[in-house]
């Protein structure tokens, strides 16, 4: 990645900030993306779990719980740590609204992160082939577009990896799980489903006997790249939602307490939208 000197101008005209301080504000904000696999939902649990059950049973399963959220708003309150520095802590509102039909018009969603006196942050948004992060107190933004990848040291983001957060499943289309190694085993007295490709592999920890996600971990290379808990479901229009989320990796990690939730309300794009003004200053990479 190359940066300007603090200050510079390029060939554009554009006005350069001093790396450490995009990487850190930036690597705030991506983190905000990140919690959003939120919603690692289930149907209601119940003891225990179909001895003769198949592992694509279970997949098929657990993939259907993505399906039954169309749209959510929710407000939550943040904690994050970055290893090796202090935490930082905001109060979190997500709007996010699923489109099945045009791929061309991908999910979207709305992240605004307020901290000390309900001030807003920053503002996280969509469109069709962009997603943008607003930093209100400098007048500035970052804009991502759709075929590129947001980069920074141990952290690297593409749009459609994002969007695959915020459905609540990290998992294959169905047409591709024939090309994974698929299991089921038990750890802990949890059934635990495993898809495997090439040197990574995907974990779901499930509970009970409608298969509940309480926990996810990705491994690359025999290395545990990330981890996420979620606990304190409660049912929200008829779909377990969890009360709080844990994330960890490499950089630290992120806890959520949901305070109000809704699903399935009828959210439309509109619900979503955000202007950003136009005499923001655009931040380039």
């Amino acid at each position: 990645m190359r940066y300007l000197a603090q200050g510079s101008r390029d060939k554009y005209g554009r006005t350069a900030v001093r790396p450490y301080f995009i990487i850190k504000r930036a690597a705030f904000a991506s983190y905000a993306c990140i919690i959003l696999v939120i919603h690692g939902c289930a149907l209601k649990p119940s003891p225990g779990i179909p001895v003769d059950i198949t592992a694509h049973q279970v997949l098929a399963a657990v993939n259907k719980q993505s399906a039954l959220i169309q749209d959510f708003s929710t407000a939550a309150f943040m904690e994050a740590r970055l290893k090796g520095e202090s935490s930082q802590t905001a109060n979190v509102s997500i709007r996010y609204v699923k489109n099945d039909f045009d791929k061309f018009n991908p999910d979207r969603f709305r992240i605004i992160l307020k901290g000390f006196a309900g001030i807003a942050g920053a503002v996280i948004t969509t469109s069709g082939d962009s997603m943008s992060v607003f930093y209100p107190s400098d007048n500035t933004f970052i804009r991502i577009g759709r075929d590129q990848q947001f980069s920074m040291p141990g952290i690297d983001l593409d749009f459609d990896r994002i969007a695959s957060f915020v459905t609540g499943a990290m998992l294959p289309p169905p047409e591709e799980w024939d090309t994974y190694r698929i299991s089921l085993e038990s750890r802990d007295v949890r059934p635990v489903l495993t898809m495997e490709k090439d040197t990574s592999l995907h974990r779901f920890i499930l509970e009970g006997a409608e298969l509940r996600v309480i926990g996810e971990e990705f491994v690359c290379d025999g290395v545990i790249v990330w981890t996420k808990k979620a606990s304190r479901f409660r049912s929200v229009n008829g779909v377990m939602f969890p009360g709080k989320i844990s994330i960890e990796n490499s950089r630290g990690s992120i806890n959520m307490e949901f305070s109000r939730c809704k699903i399935n309300s009828g959210l439309t794009d509109s619900d979503l939208s955000f202007i950003i003004p136009s005499s923001a200053q655009r931040i380039f990479y």
